[in-house]
């Protein structure tokens, strides 16, 4: 295991009494297969290699995937966990260790939307990727007509860098994205 994957193994963040952010695991399968399921017509823009809504099998994978990026330290799939049920994710993915840089990306649960829970998430991922794996730079990108997502960033002070134009093929269709990022020198906890 390396030093990367020894350093998150036990890898818990609080977000308030309730809720944690805590690593994915192949284990968890079932309940991110629900929590994706639950969301699929939200998701699928961003899922543009699934033909249809994922299966238990594509979930396995995804979540193979993320252990594998960990052990490779290019990267983590993360969980919010409220009660004890998987209520979304979170994914740092890839880490650029040379030029110090994330791509964030996340989604939550649409029962769970509206209390600043992203917000919050989004805030302590940040903050550990900026203090405990000394990045300088984290990157969203996010379809244009995403309000939630874009709103979620703007409120931590994220700077909206422009828009790449088609850069993403989905349903038969090209989509434009927004890019926002901030700077560790930036970001207030």
């Amino acid at each position: 295991m390396t030093h990367f994957a020894v350093a998150l193994r036990d890898f818990r963040l609080a977000i308030d009494d309730r809720t944690e952010i805590r690593l994915a695991h192949e284990a968890d399968a079932d309940e991110v297969f629900a929590v994706v399921g639950r969301n699929w017509q939200n998701l699928r823009y961003w899922l543009p290699h699934l033909a249809g809504p994922p299966t238990l099998d594509d979930t396995v994978d995804y979540l193979r995937d993320g252990e594998r990026d960990m052990n490779e330290q290019s990267g983590f799939h993360a969980l919010v966990v409220a009660d004890g049920t998987v209520i979304g994710g979170l994914r740092l993915q890839p880490i650029d260790w040379e030029n110090r840089w994330t791509l964030l990306s996340f989604f939550l649960d649409r029962a769970h939307r509206g209390r600043g829970l992203m917000t919050n998430a989004v805030r302590v991922v940040a903050e550990y990727a900026f203090e405990g794996l000394e990045l300088n730079r984290i990157e969203v990108r996010t379809a244009v007509g995403d309000d939630r997502t874009a709103a979620v960033v703007q409120r931590l002070g994220f700077t909206d860098e422009g828009t790449l134009r088609q850069v993403l093929s989905t349903g038969g269709h090209f989509v434009d994205q927004r890019v926002f990022s901030i700077l560790r020198a930036e970001f207030q906890a």
